[in-house]
């Protein structure tokens, strides 16, 4: 009876342990699956506010930079006193924008040397076509911007601010299309031209070097074969041999795309008017100034628009800025139709004109809308290569 009883207390004792395990384990996980619903809330919540501050944020620029962005920006930029900078605030008429000053010149460049003297709108900037989005959600995908600078000066003068298209210059960076381009421009001008003669081509005689029986030695046919010295060669190099190959047409705009992106994001995209505001009078010596004093880095690729049925790389404009880059080997002119991965790789500053960069979005934005795929790469697709 005492061991019953002992055995029987064994065993109330392992349930209620058993017990109070379970409950223990049951108010852990409760507790976890409450803070992580709380996190998740709060979390959320925080998402909603600064999305919420977004919008307003993009709401109120839209409201207040027709109105005051010239006069913000010329009184950031100015040299004048904090006091002259809040009477100008306090009285500008937030009616209408400020009309531009007056100029004498038809160039609306004509007499800027300093950031103060820069006219609110730009007027031949704003002749530009408006950037067109279509299917873009710019609350997740934002537009881009980019300060137009000159070239008349070495230091830097913000002129305007142009917008840029996101599908061009915030596209999702792909390494390996990249990598790829940088291949094929390496490869498809590389030609390996060595020749090695065989046997047949070898000068010489076609007797057997001594008789096929008899001598105790190897038989052979004549002193050409190849394990002899100065006998042709059995598996070598026949040149010339090319190395070109056609890289697949989605992969050469997607490498532009991926490159253009990289750059900008690092900060290595500069946009100015044009380059006829470079000093006419402006030698190599000019252009390295300018380059050091905007920290363009050792390297530097000005692109301009230039029509094909011109010379490849002297520019109706600016003429003189490509003289100048002739005395160094750091600082290069390409055309917009010249552009590849293989040279802005190589240089570290990729300089766009306004209207070059206007084409190179026009360009490839009509590479990635396009639906006649079936003539490119043979194969059909109704969206275009943005949507493959």
């Amino acid at each position: 009876m005492f061991f019953i009883w002992v055995n029987e207390k064994n065993s109330f004792v392992f349930f209620c342990a058993t017990l109070a395990v379970v409950l223990f384990l049951r108010l852990l996980i409760t507790t976890i699956t409450t803070s992580i619903t709380f996190v998740e809330h709060i979390t959320s919540s925080t998402m909603f506010l600064v999305r919420s501050g977004c919008c307003i944020q993009q709401h109120l620029r839209r409201q207040l930079q027709p109105v005051c962005i010239g006069n913000l920006r010329a009184t950031f930029f100015s040299t004048k006193s904090t006091e002259e900078d809040i009477s100008i605030l306090k009285n500008a008429d937030h009616s209408s924008p400020p009309p531009p000053p007056p100029s004498s010149s038809s160039d609306p460049l004509a007499g800027i040397y300093s950031q103060a003297d820069v006219p609110q709108p730009l007027e031949h900037l704003s002749a530009f076509p408006p950037l067109e989005l279509t299917n873009i959600n710019t609350s997740i995908t934002p537009v881009r911007e980019v300060w137009v600078e000159n070239m008349s000066t070495p230091h830097s003068i913000k002129l305007a601010i142009l917008p840029l298209h996101p599908d061009v210059w915030s596209a999702f960076p792909r390494p390996d299309f990249i990598q790829e381009n940088h291949k094929w421009q390496t490869l498809y001008k590389h030609v390996d031209w060595r020749w090695m003669p065989t046997r047949a081509e070898i000068k010489g005689t076609t007797r057997k070097p001594w008789p096929q029986k008899g001598m105790g030695r190897a038989r052979h046919g004549d002193r050409k074969a190849p394990q002899f010295k100065g006998g042709g060669w059995a598996c070598g190099p026949r040149g010339p041999r090319t190395y070109f190959y056609m890289l697949p047409w989605h992969k050469r705009v997607g490498g532009l795309l991926s490159t253009l992106s990289v750059k900008f994001a690092q900060n290595d995209v500069h946009v100015v008017d044009s380059f006829a505001s470079f000093p006419l009078e402006g030698t190599t010596a000019h252009l390295e100034e300018l380059c050091e004093a905007r920290a363009w880095g050792p390297s530097v690729l000005f692109v301009d628009r230039v029509p094909i049925e011109r010379a490849p790389l002297a520019t109706v404009d600016g003429a003189h800025l490509f003289e100048a880059t002739k005395g160094v080997t750091h600082i290069n002119v390409l055309p917009v139709y010249g552009l590849n991965v293989f040279s802005m790789l190589k240089h570290e500053t990729l300089v766009l004109t306004v209207e070059a960069l206007r084409e190179i979005e026009a360009k490839l934005l009509h590479q990635l809308r396009r639906v006649d795929l079936k003539n490119v790469i043979g194969q059909s697709h109704p969206y275009g290569i943005s949507r493959m």
